[in-house]
């Protein structure tokens, strides 16, 4: 039995979680793994969006999980939080994107809907404990403080997306599935005879579904068109269609070949200045703007405890990237996180995610990269950095 069930043997058998369920497989096996830990268990289902939206799959998902409550023999209970859930993901969301930048909503949904309103509500409701089906684990530290703990599939270990919660968010919160494999998972689903072994995983925005994302901005953005510049100034004659449909790195949807006098391409996204409504371009994959080692962020959210500056460890500019060597510093803005190796398309609005072994510290969001080498750097932190790397030379990255 993994840690995160083992809790129900020690007296605590009988008491009550309340997990939440999408309709799911995840969802539904980690409820099948707390009935079989002895917990009393009841499903709760989220709605976060109307259901007169051709793009919304709620109903279906709804369904779905009423099935799956069905074929476990739980009460299942429906919660609408569509007005929070616009107040506290999407406007901020929308917010960021007219400010040229690129939000994560999951990070947030995450923070405010599924861990902050929904926790909330269930265990304001009477449950001793609250569980989702996220591929994670929980862990007890010598600090006596909950500490996060990667997936142990490391293809959909989604500790990333939960790097924002603090401790108060983990606490009496569960998570049956993070010791187990998709694969696992889905075969634990099919010999249990759940419907719902085989349903396609969950993609699109988080709690609102699949959807054309230009026609979801177009439709709750304004966007207005204007210029493309290259890197070098060179402004070209064709338009972008709003910044808010670009994302550094991006190269599908530009338009753009072979320019003479200019460059042959491919066209890379490296800037979105918002104040000028110009889209910023380079030609060339390996391109200079593409790479950057420092990024100043904002000031990290801890999970636990708060890291004395400068520190080495490891992080994730993305979600699957491989981990990335760098040192935080201390910064008058924030901080500034310093890669061991530049990094690919480091986008404002993004979270950099820190890890130390198969712990997730925490994450701070990007507000801007630059290069050691750039004048527009405060400083190049080497010396410190190398005093860090010294202090924790036998960081394990796994």
């Amino acid at each position: 039995m993994n840690s995160t069930t083992q809790r129900s043997s020690s007296g605590l058998a009988q008491q009550c979680v309340t997990i939440a369920m999408s309709g799911g497989v995840d969802s539904t096996v980690a409820a099948l793994l707390l009935q079989q830990a002895g917990y009393q268990v009841e499903g709760i289902f989220v709605v976060c969006w109307p259901g007169d939206d051709a793009f919304c799959q709620a109903d279906l998902d709804y369904q779905a999980a009423c099935e799956a409550a069905a074929d476990l023999g739980i009460e299942l209970h429906r919660l609408s939080l569509v007005d929070a859930y616009r107040h506290g993901v999407l406007d901020p969301f929308f917010s960021g994107l007219s400010r040229g930048l690129t939000p994560n909503p999951d990070l947030l949904c995450n923070q405010t809907i599924k861990f902050g309103l929904l926790r909330t509500h269930a265990l304001r409701l009477g449950a001793d404990w609250f569980a989702t089906g996220h591929h994670a684990r929980l862990s007890c530290g010598s600090d006596s403080q909950m500490q996060l703990l990667r997936g142990a599939d490391p293809s959909k270990d989604q500790s990333y997306f939960l790097a924002t919660l603090g401790q108060e968010a983990i606490q009496r919160t569960l998570f049956p599935i993070g010791h187990l494999t998709k694969e696992q998972v889905r075969a634990m689903a099919a010999r249990h005879g759940l419907r719902n072994h085989d349903r396609p995983g969950s993609t699109g925005l988080c709690l609102v579904g699949p959807r054309r994302f230009d026609q979801f901005l177009q439709a709750h953005l304004s966007m207005e068109p204007g210029p493309i510049q290259t890197w070098e100034g060179h402004v070209l004659e064709i338009r972008h269609d709003g910044l808010a449909r670009y994302t550094i790195g991006q190269r599908a949807g530009l338009g753009l070949g072979a320019i003479k006098g200019v460059g042959n391409g491919p066209w890379f996204v490296v800037d979105k200045r918002a104040a000028d409504n110009i889209l910023v371009v380079a030609c060339g994959e390996h391109h200079p703007a593409l790479y950057h080692d420092l990024a100043l962020c904002q000031e990290p959210r801890w999970i636990g405890r708060v890291l004395s500056l400068p520190y080495a460890l490891a992080a994730k500019t993305r979600y699957r990237q491989t981990d990335q060597t760098c040192v935080i510093h201390a910064d008058p803005r924030g901080v500034v996180v310093h890669f061991e190796q530049p990094q690919r398309a480091l986008t404002p609005g993004q979270a950099i995610v820190f890890y130390e072994g198969a712990v997730c510290l925490g994450a701070a969001m990007v507000r801007e990269s630059l290069s050691a080498a750039s004048p527009a750097a405060v400083r190049s932190p080497s010396e410190s950095d190398q005093a860090a790397m010294g202090r924790h030379s036998t960081l394990e990255i796994v």
